[in-house]
């Protein structure tokens, strides 16, 4: 029986001890299943410091935005640019916070107001400490007592925000292929037959065995599911033609053919994995990669990239986000509408609300609702048509 061997440069044997398991897709992107017997635990933590995080970067603001949910941490905030001058920190349940903390100081008579804005409660705290530095008359009260007066606010940016959808360079694309070739290893066939991959793993100067493929004359994915992100990649091993091909795609937007061999000689197979990264459920995605080598290396000479199909793709997608942080909003704004009532009604908990209590409790959760109603007036007026 064969050892098994870490399938990068290292090449040591894999056992209990040094074996771990490697996501197909990135987990930071909302991937979920894993391979066993492929990489050993220094290789792992290595690619994963070099390559993996900065595909996890380049992704990280689509992560963002759909609310992707990760096994172990959540996806950090990240700051954005606005078309103002300013910036937000946008966070994994959809929030936007200010990036930088304000305040104001006004003066009135022998009374001196201070209003500090910030997007958390630890930069209240750390603003709140250091006004207390500079104004003696505050060091007299607690940082508790303080932090008592200050009050939660919904605000909503009507600023544009600048999202970066870039996608590439060697560090990603090594991720790339290197997932690819776990998919090979999750079908069952030896990933060493990969040949064309592992050179440019672990070789400097091998070319990429990979393209960018958004042609209009053919969509691999065959059902392709309407305004759903999803990620798929799948596998085909052709003996006839000597080759394994396989196709990619994040976020039903970056889409890649890869051919990681062109002397394969075993059994003819298919091989596939696709989540939805929001809910981590896997779908039933069907691919046709009937592609000759020359449409393969017609896409690594960028020659699939139709402006049009990538432009519908992007269009789709913010689309789909647009409704999905619209939903998520509606419910933030009313779950803490009804929380800020509750806790400044003057009803026990469990007893039966007066009419009197009813009343006053409808008028605070509507005046909280009010900015965003008016933030999201147009949307109210005339609601997207759903086809």
């Amino acid at each position: 029986m064969a050892i098994a061997r870490c399938i990068l440069q290292c090449g040591n044997p894999l056992t209990k001890d040094n074996s771990t398991e490697e996501h197909i897709i990135l987990n930071a992107i909302g991937g979920r299943r894993t391979v066993k017997g492929f990489i050993c635990e220094s290789c792992n933590k290595e690619t994963g410091t070099n390559w993996d995080a900065e595909l996890a970067r380049q992704l990280q603001p689509l992560s963002l935005l759909l609310g992707i949910r990760r096994q172990r941490k959540k996806v950090p905030p990240q700051e954005f640019a606005t078309s103002s001058v300013g910036k937000i920190r946008l966070h994994s349940d959809g929030r936007m916070t200010t990036s930088i903390p304000s305040h104001e100081k006004n003066s009135d008579g022998n009374i001196t107001q201070l209003r500090i804005t910030t997007g958390s409660l630890m930069e209240m705290k750390k603003q709140i400490k250091g006004m207390q530095r500079k104004h003696p008359s505050l060091q007299k009260r607690s940082v508790g007592d303080l932090l008592s007066t200050a009050q939660a606010r919904l605000h909503y940016n009507s600023d544009l925000i600048q999202i970066p959808l870039e996608f590439g360079g060697k560090k990603a694309g090594m991720s790339l292929v290197k997932s690819a070739v776990a998919l090979v290893h999750d079908a069952g066939v030896d990933p060493r037959v990969c040949d064309l991959a592992l050179e440019y793993l672990m070789q400097d100067n091998a070319p990429p065995c990979f393209g960018y493929f958004y042609d209009k004359d053919k969509d691999p994915v065959v059902n392709r599911p309407v305004k759903k992100p999803f990620h798929c990649v799948y596998v085909k091993g052709d003996s006839g033609a000597g080759t394994i091909l396989e196709y990619v795609e994040f976020f039903s937007l970056h889409r890649m053919v890869l051919c990681l061999s062109q002397c394969f000689s075993g059994r003819d197979s298919t091989h596939s994995y696709a989540i939805d990264p929001i809910k981590g459920e896997e779908l039933s995605i069907d691919v046709d990669l009937s592609l000759s080598m020359s449409d393969i290396r017609s896409a690594f000479n960028y020659e699939k990239l139709d402006d049009g199909i990538r432009k519908f793709a992007a269009s789709s997608l913010f689309e789909y986000i647009t409704e999905a942080d619209f939903s998520r909003a509606r419910s933030r704004a009313i779950r803490t509408a009804v929380e800020r009532a509750c806790e400044n009604c003057d009803a026990e908990q469990g007893e039966h609300l007066t009419e009197e209590q009813l009343y006053q409790l409808t008028v605070e959760i509507m005046e909280d609702l009010r900015p965003f109603l008016q933030h999201n007036s147009e949307r109210f007026i005339n609601p997207p048509k759903i086809d």
